[in-house]
This record gives structure tokens, C-alpha cells and sequence, in this order.
């Protein structure tokens, strides 16, 4: 097939054989497809989410994906829902990074010099760290290892239970079993 002939293919066919001629070792083509899927990607997504701060993130984020899951695009199916699926996930996953850091974000300085003694001191309360260490100790393993991981690590439930060797059901199972387990260890519910 001639470049005109590949030109007047639309985009997902065209940037399908451009992936196909990248898992082939075709390094001009690689360079060739992630430089329109960067312009694709950034339309794409204003579209969705105006002008959010997070968009070059996601971009970022989608094209290292891309990048990692090239050899597992399936030539034979069509490359737009394949993109898609990858940026509706990065998409989610920034997002929630960015309401997660948000958080944590101090709105008032003055606040914040105010009550800057309760944050230095030198003293942590080492009764609750033990009695929180100690629940979760007595977690089954399963249980412990999936509010550790989504929990103390901030992972997802999808990026834990990759971790874990666990389907996302299973991790989101036990995670809960856990919360549960605490509530009503620390709350003395006994439901």
C-alpha cells in the first residue's frame, strides 16, 4: 500500500497499519503515529473535559500506555476502541490522582500556621498507629494486603489486584470484608 493510499484511510484504519508497521520494527511509523495520536488525543479529550488541567497528564499518561499494550493490539480489530478503552482508564485513573492530591491540598495558609504545632510535634500518638497496626495484623492476609495496597498506597482496585494475582472483584471483596472487619472492631458494632 502506497502513503497516499494509507492518507486516505480514515484515522483508525490508517493508525492501525501504522501500529501494525511499529510492532514490525518500523520506527518511522512508531514516531509517525504517536505524534497524531498527541493531536487526536489533545481535540479528543477538550471535547470532553474543557480546558482541564489534566489533559496533557492524560496524554501523557495514554500515550505511555499505548507504548507498554503496542504488542497487544490485535490487528484484526479496530484500533479506536482499543485507544479509547485506554484513555477512558488513564482518564479515571488521573482524575482521581488529581481529587486525591487535591485533598491534601492547605486552601488557607493562615490555617495552616495556626495549627502548625498539631503537625510538628514531635510526639506522634503511638497508641492509635499501634492499635490501627494491630487490626490490621489480625487481618486474614488477603484482606490486609488489599487495604495496603488500596489504601496506604493509593493503588486502584484494578492496579491491586495486578499486584495480588487477583481478578478486581476479588480485591474489591476483600477489601471490603477488611473495612468491614475494622468498622466494627473499632466501633464495637458487632453486626
Amino acid at each position: 500500500m502506497t502513503r497516499s493510499e494509507v492518507a486516505a484511510l480514515d484515522k483508525g484504519a490508517k493508525w492501525a497499519i501504522l501500529l501494525l508497521a511499529a510492532q514490525a520494527g518500523d520506527e518511522a511509523s512508531y514516531r509517525i503515529l504517536l505524534k497524531e495520536l498527541g493531536v487526536y488525543l489533545k481535540a479528543f479529550l477538550q471535547k470532553r473535559l474543557g480546558s482541564h488541567p489534566s489533559i496533557d497528564d492524560i496524554i501523557q499518561e495514554t500515550l505511555i500506555s499505548v507504548h507498554r499494550a503496542r504488542h497487544t493490539y490485535d490487528g484484526t480489530r479496530p484500533l479506536l476502541p482499543w485507544l479509547h478503552a485506554i484513555v477512558r482508564y488513564k482518564s479515571i485513573d488521573c482524575l482521581r490522582q488529581k481529587k486525591r492530591i487535591q485533598g491534601f491540598e492547605i486552601l488557607d495558609e493562615a490555617a495552616f500556621d495556626h495549627y502548625s504545632e498539631t503537625f510538628s510535634s514531635e510526639v506522634p500518638n503511638q497508641e492509635v498507629d499501634e492499635d490501627i497496626l494491630r487490626a490490621l495484623a489480625a487481618l486474614p492476609p488477603k484482606q490486609r494486603k488489599a487495604v495496603e495496597l488500596m489504601k496506604l498506597e493509593g493503588l486502584s482496585a484494578k492496579e491491586a489486584a495486578a499486584r495480588m494475582g487477583m481478578s478486581e472483584a476479588a480485591v474489591k471483596v476483600s477489601a471490603h470484608r477488611a473495612y468491614e472487619s475494622l468498622r466494627r472492631r473499632f466501633l464495637g458494632d458487632k453486626k
